[in-house]
Protein backbone atom coordinates (compact mmCIF):
# COMPACT_ATOMS: atom_id res chain seq x y z
CA UNK A 1 0.00 0.00 0.00
CA UNK A 2 1.24 3.48 -0.70
CA UNK A 3 2.91 5.42 2.00
CA UNK A 4 0.02 7.18 3.84
CA UNK A 5 -2.97 5.52 2.60
CA UNK A 6 -5.50 3.66 4.76
CA UNK A 7 -7.86 1.39 4.68
CA UNK A 8 -11.22 2.64 5.55
CA UNK A 9 -14.04 0.81 6.35
CA UNK A 10 -17.39 3.19 5.60
CA UNK A 11 -20.55 0.82 7.52
CA UNK A 12 -24.17 2.45 5.86
CA UNK A 13 -24.57 3.96 2.82
CA UNK A 14 -26.41 6.84 3.51
CA UNK A 15 -25.52 10.50 2.58
CA UNK A 16 -23.00 10.75 5.12
CA UNK A 17 -21.53 7.42 4.74
CA UNK A 18 -21.93 7.40 0.70
CA UNK A 19 -20.24 11.15 1.07
CA UNK A 20 -17.37 10.45 3.52
CA UNK A 21 -16.35 7.13 1.41
CA UNK A 22 -16.23 9.02 -1.69
CA UNK A 23 -14.10 12.27 -0.53
CA UNK A 24 -11.73 9.47 1.38
CA UNK A 25 -11.44 7.82 -1.77
CA UNK A 26 -10.95 10.54 -3.58
CA UNK A 27 -7.89 11.49 -1.53
CA UNK A 28 -6.34 7.83 -2.67
CA UNK A 29 -7.08 6.12 0.72
CA UNK A 30 -8.65 2.09 0.59
CA UNK A 31 -12.09 2.30 1.11
CA UNK A 32 -14.33 -0.20 1.24
CA UNK A 33 -18.28 0.83 1.65
CA UNK A 34 -20.85 -1.89 3.15
CA UNK A 35 -24.65 -1.62 2.78
CA UNK A 36 -27.08 -3.79 5.34
CA UNK A 37 -29.59 -3.12 2.12
CA UNK A 38 -29.43 -3.74 -1.46
CA UNK A 39 -30.29 -0.20 -2.58
CA UNK A 40 -27.68 2.94 -1.43
CA UNK A 41 -29.01 6.22 0.20
CA UNK A 42 -30.75 5.10 3.50
CA UNK A 43 -33.81 7.13 3.98
CA UNK A 44 -32.89 9.24 0.96
CA UNK A 45 -33.34 6.90 -1.21
CA UNK A 46 -36.27 5.83 -4.11
CA UNK A 47 -37.88 2.95 -5.92
CA UNK A 48 -39.64 2.48 -8.89
CA UNK A 49 -42.65 1.40 -9.04
CA UNK A 50 -45.64 1.54 -12.83
CA UNK A 51 -43.27 3.46 -14.48
CA UNK A 52 -43.25 6.24 -11.34
CA UNK A 53 -39.78 6.89 -9.60
CA UNK A 54 -41.07 7.87 -5.93
CA UNK A 55 -38.79 9.00 -3.48
CA UNK A 56 -39.42 6.99 0.00
CA UNK A 57 -39.39 9.63 2.59
CA UNK A 58 -40.31 13.33 1.78
CA UNK A 59 -37.92 15.94 0.74
CA UNK A 60 -36.81 19.32 -0.65
CA UNK A 61 -32.74 20.05 0.12
CA UNK A 62 -32.29 23.35 1.67
CA UNK A 63 -29.41 24.33 -0.01
CA UNK A 64 -28.93 22.04 -3.11
CA UNK A 65 -25.56 22.59 -5.13
CA UNK A 66 -24.67 25.94 -2.46
CA UNK A 67 -24.81 23.95 0.56
CA UNK A 68 -22.79 20.50 1.47
CA UNK A 69 -24.54 18.51 -0.83
CA UNK A 70 -23.40 20.58 -3.26
CA UNK A 71 -19.65 20.73 -1.91
CA UNK A 72 -19.09 16.91 -1.45
CA UNK A 73 -20.09 16.60 -5.60
CA UNK A 74 -17.62 18.91 -6.68
CA UNK A 75 -14.68 17.72 -4.40
CA UNK A 76 -15.53 14.46 -5.73
CA UNK A 77 -15.84 15.40 -9.43
CA UNK A 78 -19.81 13.66 -9.14
CA UNK A 79 -22.49 13.98 -11.48
CA UNK A 80 -24.70 15.06 -9.42
CA UNK A 81 -27.45 18.11 -11.02
CA UNK A 82 -30.20 20.12 -9.26
CA UNK A 83 -32.73 21.93 -10.02
CA UNK A 84 -33.95 25.18 -7.70
CA UNK A 85 -37.46 26.31 -7.69
CA UNK A 86 -38.39 30.05 -7.38
CA UNK A 87 -40.64 30.63 -5.28
CA UNK A 88 -39.83 27.98 -2.84
CA UNK A 89 -43.91 26.88 -2.77
CA UNK A 90 -47.24 28.07 -1.71
CA UNK A 91 -48.89 27.74 2.07
CA UNK A 92 -52.35 28.05 2.72
CA UNK A 93 -53.50 29.42 6.20
CA UNK A 94 -56.63 28.20 7.30
CA UNK A 95 -59.00 31.31 7.57
CA UNK A 96 -56.66 33.49 6.28
CA UNK A 97 -55.63 32.22 2.13
CA UNK A 98 -52.59 32.25 0.43
CA UNK A 99 -49.02 32.50 0.90
CA UNK A 100 -46.29 32.49 -1.50
CA UNK A 101 -43.14 31.32 0.23
CA UNK A 102 -40.07 33.32 -0.54
CA UNK A 103 -36.85 31.50 -1.51
CA UNK A 104 -34.04 33.98 -0.19
CA UNK A 105 -33.54 37.36 1.22
CA UNK A 106 -34.90 39.63 -1.67
CA UNK A 107 -38.31 38.45 -1.54
CA UNK A 108 -39.50 38.35 1.91
CA UNK A 109 -40.43 41.64 1.79
CA UNK A 110 -42.68 41.57 -1.37
CA UNK A 111 -44.50 38.46 -0.54
CA UNK A 112 -44.77 39.17 3.09
CA UNK A 113 -46.31 42.59 2.81
CA UNK A 114 -48.47 41.36 -0.42
CA UNK A 115 -49.77 38.89 2.61
CA UNK A 116 -50.05 41.50 5.34
CA UNK A 117 -52.36 43.75 2.86
CA UNK A 118 -54.58 40.40 2.12
CA UNK A 119 -54.85 39.37 5.81
CA UNK A 120 -52.83 36.11 5.17
CA UNK A 121 -50.53 36.83 7.79
CA UNK A 122 -51.26 39.65 10.22
CA UNK A 123 -48.53 40.10 13.40
CA UNK A 124 -49.21 42.52 15.77
CA UNK A 125 -46.08 44.57 14.62
CA UNK A 126 -46.35 47.15 16.85
CA UNK A 127 -46.97 44.62 19.60
CA UNK A 128 -43.81 43.30 18.43
CA UNK A 129 -42.22 46.17 18.43
CA UNK A 130 -43.18 47.14 21.79
CA UNK A 131 -41.91 44.09 23.65
CA UNK A 132 -38.69 43.51 21.27
CA UNK A 133 -37.83 46.87 22.69
CA UNK A 134 -38.28 46.21 26.25
CA UNK A 135 -36.63 43.42 26.27
CA UNK A 136 -33.61 43.99 24.09
CA UNK A 137 -33.64 48.25 23.10
CA UNK A 138 -32.98 49.44 20.03
CA UNK A 139 -29.36 48.38 19.91
CA UNK A 140 -29.57 45.17 21.45
CA UNK A 141 -32.01 44.39 18.57
CA UNK A 142 -29.43 45.27 15.73
CA UNK A 143 -26.76 43.76 17.65
CA UNK A 144 -28.87 40.25 17.32
CA UNK A 145 -30.21 41.01 13.35
CA UNK A 146 -26.76 41.24 12.69
CA UNK A 147 -25.37 38.37 14.49
CA UNK A 148 -28.11 36.06 13.26
CA UNK A 149 -28.01 37.64 9.46
CA UNK A 150 -23.91 36.63 9.57
CA UNK A 151 -25.03 33.02 11.18
CA UNK A 152 -22.63 33.91 14.30
CA UNK A 153 -21.68 31.04 16.08
CA UNK A 154 -20.89 31.88 19.28
CA UNK A 155 -24.50 33.83 19.36
CA UNK A 156 -25.80 30.86 17.75
CA UNK A 157 -24.42 28.84 20.60
CA UNK A 158 -26.04 31.30 23.46
CA UNK A 159 -29.67 30.69 22.14
CA UNK A 160 -28.59 26.74 21.41
CA UNK A 161 -29.79 25.88 25.13
CA UNK A 162 -33.17 27.85 25.09
CA UNK A 163 -36.06 26.57 22.69
CA UNK A 164 -37.37 28.60 19.76
CA UNK A 165 -40.61 29.08 21.01
CA UNK A 166 -39.13 30.54 24.06
CA UNK A 167 -36.80 32.77 22.08
CA UNK A 168 -39.73 33.71 19.99
CA UNK A 169 -41.71 34.90 23.44
CA UNK A 170 -38.72 37.60 24.09
CA UNK A 171 -40.00 39.48 20.79
CA UNK A 172 -43.12 38.64 20.33
CA UNK A 173 -46.38 36.84 21.78
CA UNK A 174 -47.92 37.23 18.27
CA UNK A 175 -49.82 33.93 16.91
CA UNK A 176 -49.39 34.16 13.52
CA UNK A 177 -45.92 34.43 13.90
CA UNK A 178 -45.47 31.42 16.08
CA UNK A 179 -47.97 29.06 13.71
CA UNK A 180 -45.45 30.18 11.11
CA UNK A 181 -42.42 29.36 13.32
CA UNK A 182 -44.08 26.06 14.52
CA UNK A 183 -44.69 25.19 10.92
CA UNK A 184 -40.93 25.90 9.72
CA UNK A 185 -39.62 23.62 13.02
CA UNK A 186 -41.60 20.37 11.66
CA UNK A 187 -40.39 21.11 8.36
CA UNK A 188 -37.03 21.60 8.63
CA UNK A 189 -35.82 19.56 11.85
CA UNK A 190 -39.14 17.17 12.40
CA UNK A 191 -39.54 18.19 16.02
CA UNK A 192 -41.77 20.43 17.64
CA UNK A 193 -40.75 24.52 18.56
CA UNK A 194 -41.29 24.11 22.10
CA UNK A 195 -38.10 21.43 21.96
CA UNK A 196 -36.35 22.73 18.92
CA UNK A 197 -32.97 24.69 19.45
CA UNK A 198 -33.63 28.06 18.62
CA UNK A 199 -29.79 28.37 17.55
CA UNK A 200 -30.34 25.33 15.28
CA UNK A 201 -33.80 26.56 14.02
CA UNK A 202 -32.46 29.90 13.00
CA UNK A 203 -29.27 28.52 11.27
CA UNK A 204 -31.23 26.96 9.30
CA UNK A 205 -33.73 29.50 7.86
CA UNK A 206 -30.69 32.14 7.43
CA UNK A 207 -28.90 29.99 5.65
CA UNK A 208 -31.70 28.69 3.56
CA UNK A 209 -32.65 32.29 2.55
CA UNK A 210 -29.35 33.89 2.26
CA UNK A 211 -28.50 30.86 -0.24
CA UNK A 212 -31.75 31.31 -1.97
CA UNK A 213 -31.11 27.74 -3.36
CA UNK A 214 -34.00 25.20 -2.33
CA UNK A 215 -33.09 22.42 -4.98
CA UNK A 216 -33.90 18.70 -5.69
CA UNK A 217 -31.63 16.55 -7.44
CA UNK A 218 -32.47 15.40 -10.91
CA UNK A 219 -33.79 11.37 -11.39
CA UNK A 220 -34.99 11.84 -7.25
CA UNK A 221 -33.28 11.29 -3.91
CA UNK A 222 -31.47 8.55 -4.67
CA UNK A 223 -29.64 10.27 -6.94
CA UNK A 224 -27.88 12.31 -4.23
CA UNK A 225 -26.32 8.99 -2.72
CA UNK A 226 -26.13 7.20 -6.60
CA UNK A 227 -23.77 10.11 -7.35
CA UNK A 228 -21.35 10.16 -4.64
CA UNK A 229 -21.02 5.87 -4.96
CA UNK A 230 -20.61 6.48 -8.79
CA UNK A 231 -17.89 8.35 -8.19
CA UNK A 232 -16.58 6.63 -5.43
CA UNK A 233 -16.04 3.34 -7.86
CA UNK A 234 -14.66 5.51 -10.48
CA UNK A 235 -11.86 6.12 -7.97
CA UNK A 236 -11.25 2.64 -7.26
CA UNK A 237 -13.57 2.62 -4.03
CA UNK A 238 -15.29 -1.45 -3.53
CA UNK A 239 -18.82 -1.27 -2.58
CA UNK A 240 -20.85 -4.37 -0.60
CA UNK A 241 -24.36 -4.11 -0.55
CA UNK A 242 -26.69 -6.78 1.10
CA UNK A 243 -23.45 -6.64 3.74
CA UNK A 244 -24.37 -6.57 7.23
CA UNK A 245 -22.20 -5.19 9.74
CA UNK A 246 -22.11 -7.73 13.10
CA UNK A 247 -20.17 -5.84 15.30
CA UNK A 248 -16.85 -3.42 15.05
CA UNK A 249 -13.75 -5.08 15.53
CA UNK A 250 -11.80 -3.27 18.57
CA UNK A 251 -8.29 -4.10 20.08
CA UNK A 252 -6.61 -2.36 22.64
CA UNK A 253 -8.76 0.83 22.12
CA UNK A 254 -8.35 1.09 18.80
CA UNK A 255 -11.00 -0.13 16.04
CA UNK A 256 -9.83 -2.65 13.69
CA UNK A 257 -12.18 -3.41 11.07
CA UNK A 258 -15.42 -4.99 11.18
CA UNK A 259 -17.40 -8.25 11.17
CA UNK A 260 -20.37 -9.44 9.00
CA UNK A 261 -22.78 -11.42 9.63
CA UNK A 262 -21.75 -13.98 7.72
CA UNK A 263 -18.34 -14.05 10.06
CA UNK A 264 -15.91 -12.18 7.49
CA UNK A 265 -13.59 -10.10 9.46
CA UNK A 266 -12.46 -7.17 7.36
CA UNK A 267 -9.61 -5.26 8.65
CA UNK A 268 -9.19 -1.80 8.44
CA UNK A 269 -7.03 1.17 9.77
CA UNK A 270 -10.20 3.28 10.81
CA UNK A 271 -14.20 2.55 10.93
CA UNK A 272 -16.37 5.55 10.00
CA UNK A 273 -19.55 3.95 10.99
CA UNK A 274 -23.26 5.72 9.46
CA UNK A 275 -25.07 3.66 11.42
CA UNK A 276 -26.47 6.37 14.28
CA UNK A 277 -24.60 6.94 17.40
CA UNK A 278 -26.85 4.40 19.50
CA UNK A 279 -26.67 1.49 16.81
CA UNK A 280 -22.73 2.67 16.62
CA UNK A 281 -22.41 2.08 20.62
CA UNK A 282 -24.14 -1.67 20.22
CA UNK A 283 -21.99 -2.97 17.16
CA UNK A 284 -18.83 -1.92 19.68
CA UNK A 285 -19.86 -3.58 22.71
CA UNK A 286 -21.11 -1.41 25.76
CA UNK A 287 -18.35 -3.03 27.57
CA UNK A 288 -15.70 -1.53 25.25
CA UNK A 289 -17.20 2.09 26.37
CA UNK A 290 -16.50 4.07 28.76
CA UNK A 291 -19.68 4.01 31.31
CA UNK A 292 -20.46 7.73 31.42
CA UNK A 293 -20.22 7.92 27.33
CA UNK A 294 -22.98 4.62 27.16
CA UNK A 295 -25.05 7.07 29.63
CA UNK A 296 -25.09 9.56 27.69
CA UNK A 297 -25.67 7.74 24.16
CA UNK A 298 -28.47 6.26 25.92
CA UNK A 299 -29.77 9.52 26.59
CA UNK A 300 -30.00 10.90 23.51
CA UNK A 301 -33.41 11.55 21.74
CA UNK A 302 -34.66 11.35 18.68
CA UNK A 303 -36.31 13.57 16.29
CA UNK A 304 -39.83 12.52 15.38
CA UNK A 305 -41.33 10.34 12.36
CA UNK A 306 -42.49 11.80 9.34
CA UNK A 307 -45.00 9.63 8.26
CA UNK A 308 -45.45 9.39 4.51
CA UNK A 309 -48.35 8.52 2.00
CA UNK A 310 -47.59 8.27 -1.76
CA UNK A 311 -49.74 8.83 -4.67
CA UNK A 312 -49.48 7.77 -8.60
CA UNK A 313 -51.41 9.89 -10.31
CA UNK A 314 -53.35 9.54 -13.22
CA UNK A 315 -52.96 13.28 -14.53
CA UNK A 316 -51.63 16.45 -13.39
CA UNK A 317 -53.60 18.50 -11.08
CA UNK A 318 -52.98 22.02 -11.99
CA UNK A 319 -55.24 23.20 -8.50
CA UNK A 320 -52.16 21.80 -6.20
CA UNK A 321 -49.37 24.25 -6.28
CA UNK A 322 -46.15 23.59 -8.66
CA UNK A 323 -43.22 21.87 -6.35
CA UNK A 324 -44.57 22.22 -2.52
CA UNK A 325 -47.60 23.08 -0.37
CA UNK A 326 -47.98 23.62 3.00
CA UNK A 327 -51.99 24.18 4.10
CA UNK A 328 -51.47 25.50 8.05
CA UNK A 329 -54.56 24.87 10.35
CA UNK A 330 -56.15 27.40 12.52
CA UNK A 331 -56.31 25.38 15.22
CA UNK A 332 -53.07 26.64 17.28
CA UNK A 333 -54.02 23.08 19.34
CA UNK A 334 -52.04 21.83 16.56
CA UNK A 335 -48.94 23.75 15.98
CA UNK A 336 -48.61 26.02 19.26
CA UNK A 337 -49.23 23.60 21.08
CA UNK A 338 -48.44 19.91 21.01
CA UNK A 339 -51.26 17.12 20.07
CA UNK A 340 -48.48 14.19 20.32
CA UNK A 341 -47.77 14.48 23.89
CA UNK A 342 -51.97 13.64 24.32
CA UNK A 343 -51.99 11.46 21.20
CA UNK A 344 -55.06 13.46 20.36
CA UNK A 345 -56.27 14.47 16.50
CA UNK A 346 -56.67 18.19 15.84
CA UNK A 347 -59.60 19.28 13.81
CA UNK A 348 -57.86 21.07 11.36
CA UNK A 349 -54.84 18.79 10.56
CA UNK A 350 -52.03 20.65 8.73
CA UNK A 351 -49.78 18.98 6.27
CA UNK A 352 -47.01 19.13 3.53
CA UNK A 353 -47.37 18.05 -0.15
CA UNK A 354 -44.36 17.76 -2.19
CA UNK A 355 -45.04 16.98 -6.01
CA UNK A 356 -41.41 16.08 -7.50
CA UNK A 357 -42.10 15.91 -11.03
CA UNK A 358 -42.49 19.29 -10.85
CA UNK A 359 -38.42 19.10 -10.58
CA UNK A 360 -37.78 16.39 -13.02
CA UNK A 361 -40.93 15.31 -15.25
CA UNK A 362 -39.26 12.06 -16.03
CA UNK A 363 -40.31 10.93 -12.40
CA UNK A 364 -43.31 10.29 -13.92
CA UNK A 365 -44.90 8.91 -16.95
CA UNK A 366 -46.27 11.35 -19.52
CA UNK A 367 -49.05 13.24 -17.90
CA UNK A 368 -49.22 12.07 -14.65
CA UNK A 369 -47.46 12.89 -11.13
CA UNK A 370 -46.20 11.90 -7.80
CA UNK A 371 -47.59 13.35 -4.54
CA UNK A 372 -45.80 12.55 -1.50
CA UNK A 373 -48.15 13.71 1.54
CA UNK A 374 -46.22 14.31 4.78
CA UNK A 375 -46.98 14.45 8.77
CA UNK A 376 -45.27 14.22 11.71
CA UNK A 377 -45.92 11.50 14.64
CA UNK A 378 -44.21 9.94 17.24
CA UNK A 379 -40.86 7.31 16.32
CA UNK A 380 -40.87 5.27 18.64
CA UNK A 381 -41.81 1.74 17.32
CA UNK A 382 -45.13 0.26 19.32
CA UNK A 383 -48.05 -0.75 18.16
CA UNK A 384 -49.51 2.33 20.26
CA UNK A 385 -47.61 4.30 18.37
CA UNK A 386 -48.54 2.78 14.78
CA UNK A 387 -51.96 3.12 15.73
CA UNK A 388 -51.76 6.28 16.36
CA UNK A 389 -49.71 7.84 13.42
CA UNK A 390 -52.07 5.74 10.94
CA UNK A 391 -55.32 7.62 12.42
CA UNK A 392 -52.82 11.10 12.21
CA UNK A 393 -52.61 9.94 8.29
CA UNK A 394 -55.69 9.33 8.08
CA UNK A 395 -56.54 12.28 9.23
CA UNK A 396 -54.30 14.76 7.13
CA UNK A 397 -55.80 12.52 4.17
CA UNK A 398 -59.16 13.49 4.54
CA UNK A 399 -57.99 17.55 4.98
CA UNK A 400 -56.07 17.22 1.79
CA UNK A 401 -58.97 15.28 0.30
CA UNK A 402 -61.16 18.09 1.34
CA UNK A 403 -58.76 20.65 0.20
CA UNK A 404 -57.99 19.05 -3.32
CA UNK A 405 -60.93 16.89 -3.70
CA UNK A 406 -60.26 15.86 -7.21
CA UNK A 407 -57.20 13.72 -6.45
CA UNK A 408 -59.31 10.98 -4.79
CA UNK A 409 -60.67 10.37 -8.52
CA UNK A 410 -57.34 10.37 -10.11
CA UNK A 411 -55.12 7.96 -7.59
CA UNK A 412 -53.36 5.42 -9.97
CA UNK A 413 -51.62 3.85 -6.32
CA UNK A 414 -51.07 4.31 -2.85
CA UNK A 415 -48.51 3.60 -0.62
CA UNK A 416 -48.14 4.64 3.30
CA UNK A 417 -44.64 4.39 5.14
CA UNK A 418 -45.34 4.82 8.78
CA UNK A 419 -42.69 4.23 11.51
CA UNK A 420 -42.57 0.06 10.96
CA UNK A 421 -41.45 0.65 7.94
CA UNK A 422 -38.90 3.20 8.40
CA UNK A 423 -37.66 0.74 11.31
CA UNK A 424 -36.90 -2.31 8.72
CA UNK A 425 -35.43 -0.09 6.69
CA UNK A 426 -32.37 1.70 9.02
CA UNK A 427 -32.60 -2.03 11.19
CA UNK A 428 -33.50 0.51 14.12
CA UNK A 429 -36.18 0.25 16.71
CA UNK A 430 -37.56 3.67 15.88
CA UNK A 431 -38.90 4.69 12.49
CA UNK A 432 -37.33 8.89 13.19
CA UNK A 433 -37.21 10.87 10.49
CA UNK A 434 -33.83 13.02 10.87
CA UNK A 435 -31.53 10.83 13.46
CA UNK A 436 -31.14 12.55 16.76
CA UNK A 437 -33.38 15.41 17.95
CA UNK A 438 -31.96 19.02 17.17
CA UNK A 439 -33.65 19.76 20.43
CA UNK A 440 -32.38 22.28 23.29
CA UNK A 441 -28.97 19.99 25.10
CA UNK A 442 -28.20 18.29 21.24
CA UNK A 443 -27.13 20.88 18.72
CA UNK A 444 -23.68 23.01 18.56
CA UNK A 445 -21.37 22.62 20.66
CA UNK A 446 -23.78 20.20 22.61
CA UNK A 447 -24.17 17.92 19.40
CA UNK A 448 -21.93 14.63 19.49
CA UNK A 449 -18.77 14.80 17.95
CA UNK A 450 -17.81 12.75 15.22
CA UNK A 451 -15.38 11.43 17.40
CA UNK A 452 -15.64 8.49 19.63
CA UNK A 453 -13.91 6.97 22.35
CA UNK A 454 -12.42 4.33 20.34
CA UNK A 455 -9.50 5.32 18.79
CA UNK A 456 -9.94 5.59 14.72
CA UNK A 457 -13.67 5.00 15.00
CA UNK A 458 -15.70 7.85 13.43
CA UNK A 459 -19.08 9.11 13.02
CA UNK A 460 -20.82 10.18 10.05
CA UNK A 461 -24.87 11.55 9.40
CA UNK A 462 -27.18 13.05 10.85
CA UNK A 463 -26.35 11.95 14.31
CA UNK A 464 -22.95 14.16 14.55
CA UNK A 465 -20.87 16.94 14.19
CA UNK A 466 -22.62 19.24 11.88
CA UNK A 467 -25.77 22.04 12.04
CA UNK A 468 -28.36 22.29 9.21
CA UNK A 469 -31.38 20.56 7.51
CA UNK A 470 -31.56 16.91 7.75
CA UNK A 471 -29.37 15.66 5.06
CA UNK A 472 -27.00 18.67 4.91
CA UNK A 473 -25.75 17.74 8.05
CA UNK A 474 -24.89 13.71 6.94
CA UNK A 475 -22.99 15.91 4.24
CA UNK A 476 -21.57 18.52 6.61
CA UNK A 477 -20.16 15.53 8.78
CA UNK A 478 -18.41 13.94 6.08
CA UNK A 479 -16.47 16.78 4.88
CA UNK A 480 -15.24 17.14 8.35
CA UNK A 481 -14.66 13.65 8.97
CA UNK A 482 -12.28 13.65 5.54
CA UNK A 483 -10.57 16.22 6.62
CA UNK A 484 -10.10 14.62 9.95
CA UNK A 485 -8.67 11.48 8.43
CA UNK A 486 -7.57 12.64 5.10
CA UNK A 487 -4.88 15.13 3.82
CA UNK A 488 -6.57 18.06 5.20
CA UNK A 489 -7.06 20.28 2.15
Amino acid sequence: MAKGRKRIVVAGAGIGGAAVAALLQHQGNQVTLLERNSYIGGKCTSFEKDGFVSDYAFHIFSRGEKGPLGDVNRRIDGDLRWRTTHPAGRWYFSGGGWFTVPDNAFWAIPYGASAYVRGVIRPGIFNTLRKSLKNYGVMGMVDTAFKLAQTDETFLQGIDNISLQEFLYQFTDDGPTHRFMAIFSYLATVVHYSEASAGELLYCLITQMRAGSLSYPIGGAREIAGSYTRAFVRDGGTIRRGCKVKRILVKDGKARGVETEEGEEIPADAVVSNAGIKSTMDLVGHEQLPAEYVSYVNGLKYSLAANIVRYGMDCRLPEIPRHFFQYVEKDDEGLVGCFLKDRSIPKDKSFAVIKPADWDPYLAPLGKEILLMGVAGPSTVNPENIEYNDRLMDCAERQMFDFFPRIKDHIQWTQRAGIQQTSALTGRPSGECVGLAQCVGQTGAKKPTVKTPIKDLWLVGSDAGARGIGTEQAAASALYVSYLLGDRS
